[in-house]
């Protein structure tokens, strides 16, 4: 397996996951609605025909193993256009066919059935779900449903986190457990959400549960 950058091209080898979408003011959004298409990693064979592939994890989707192939820094694409007959000058209507005939139609296929990719929110809000009981909690899961914007979401060890990213002077409630739950050494997450006046902080602690606190957010 060899990686390779190809210009123009964005991503990462391997599945490209959402980050998430932003909610305005909750109207007509949804979870289902803000799911995403999967997405996959360009491979071709290292020696073998000019044939793109999906990469996902250890392989292409049609079975070709990742030492076999190269893997470009570029999302596979069902319709891609094949450079080489643009180069050649060839009419759109042909560059589109010639490129169709060069992706491989199991990747095509298999790509096209694969599950979609849930939103931050919705990865959050599964989360949050398992956090204690309390109104800090509800009031975030209500937000998420809502399309609430997760404007950060990160791990690192916990008393990085705590001091560089949670702010957790600004918090006026759930400081203590926030603190607490990032205190202690080990790896953790931390999301920063807003919605309407308040800026939510969750710390998720490697093997504990997600606790809440949340702030002013600031202008801006």
């Amino acid at each position: 397996m060899r990686m390779t950058v190809s210009a123009g091209g964005g991503g990462c080898a391997g599945r490209a996951y959402a980050l998430g979408v932003m909610g305005e003011d909750g109207r007509g959004w949804s979870f289902a609605a803000a799911r995403q298409a999967a997405r996959f990693a360009l491979a071709m064979e290292i020696r073998g025909p000019a044939v793109e592939h999906a990469f996902d994890d250890a392989g292409t989707l049609c079975g070709i193993d990742e030492r076999r192939v190269d893997i470009f820094r570029t999302l596979f694409s069902p319709g891609a256009e094949q450079a080489g007959a643009e180069q050649a000058g060839a009419e759109q209507a042909g560059a589109e066919q010639a490129g169709a005939e060069q992706v491989c139609s199991a990747c095509r296929r298999l790509a096209a059935e694969a599950p979609t990719i849930p939103s931050a929110q919705e990865r959050l809000h599964e989360l949050v779900s398992g956090a204690a009981r309390g109104y800090l909690r509800d009031e975030l899961l209500e937000a998420l449903r809502l399309g609430a914007d997760v404007r950060l979401w990160i791990n690192r060890p916990g008393a990085d986190l705590a001091k560089s990213y949670a702010g957790l002077d600004r918090l006026v409630d759930g400081r203590d457990t926030v603190a607490a739950a990032l205190d202690g050494g080990a790896r953790a997450g931390v999301a920063l959400v807003r919605h309407d006046l308040w800026e939510f902080v969750v710390a998720l602690p490697e093997g504990g549960r997600p606790t809440v606190g949340r702030g002013i957010a600031d202008e801006g």
